[in-house]
């Protein structure tokens, strides 16, 4: 990606995607680097707050319990 295309980490995002046809995996897509736009940087401040809030909660002991998760 050009440098002036390039977004910071933890930066939400909003872009197009199409589905990835040399990809087999039902989950693959591939993102257009020219629709990228920044809609929000997660920061740091507060012991990183923000962030723990986000991630947290996609904590997960095993895969069974991601399992039932998504299945509920």
């Amino acid at each position: 990606m050009d440098f002036d295309q390039r977004y910071p980490r933890w930066s939400i995002i909003r872009a197009l995607i199409e589905k990835n046809d040399k990809d087999y995996r039902a989950e693959s897509f591939r993102i257009d680097d020219s629709s990228i736009e920044v809609l929000r940087k997660i920061k740091t401040s507060n012991n990183w707050e923000e962030r723990k809030k986000l991630l947290l909660p996609l904590q997960f002991k095993s895969i069974k319990e991601i399992k039932i998760k998504i299945n509920h």
